[in-house]
């Protein structure tokens, strides 16, 4: 491999790092990620989910999260499980296998429920 290509895989794999960064932040802290949050929790505990399925109602995460899929050859996947010491908390694991990547992230469920 030369160093053209080797700068190109590697601007490539920081690009999409940086994407599947600023999709976790979209969905977990922004407003719009409501809507998200709620059909995510109202999935089984620990059931992955393909994330484009169920943000498919917003369009610029939407087209970021193909762009990936496309990218890797691989689908980015969300669940969420109980937080282990915090009530009425649950923990937001995003996974995408093919660029042994994964976020967590913590959430209030009480506050989302208050949202309704």
């Amino acid at each position: 491999m030369n160093r053209q290509n080797g700068n190109n895989e590697e601007h490539s794999e920081n690009m999409i790092t940086e994407l599947l960064e600023i999709i976790a932040f979209n969905v977990v802290a922004k407003k719009r990620g409501i809507a998200i949050l709620k059909q995510l929790f109202h999935s089984e505990s620990g059931e992955w989910c393909h994330l484009a399925d169920i943000i498919e109602d917003y369009e610029s995460l939407y087209e970021n999260v193909i762009k990936i899929n496309k990218k890797t050859n691989d689908s980015l996947v969300v669940t969420w499980i109980p937080h282990p010491t915090d009530y009425g908390y649950g923990l937001i694991l995003f996974y995408l296998a093919s660029f042994a990547w994964s976020s967590v992230a913590s959430y209030n469920i009480d506050y989302l429920k208050s949202q309704e």
